[in-house]
């Protein structure tokens, strides 16, 4: 699999994940260009952290 399906996947993941959805994606980015550090924008859109986001993904592909 190319980086770049990859990418669309984990993407997808993410929104179907998110405790709302594709509303999370934009309330990160919109936290992103308010200054927010990204890290802590992507805990708070999310509710979960980037490795978690990561581990996640992991178990989500190794069940594909």
């Amino acid at each position: 699999m190319s980086a770049w399906n990859i990418m669309h996947l984990a993407a997808a993941h993410l929104v179907n994940v998110a405790p709302q959805g594709v509303k999370s994606l934009v309330d990160f980015w919109a936290a992103i260009g308010k200054g927010a550090e990204w890290h802590h924008g992507f805990q708070t859109a999310f509710g979960m952290s980037v490795e978690q986001c990561h581990a996640a993904f992991d178990a989500f592909r190794a069940s594909l």
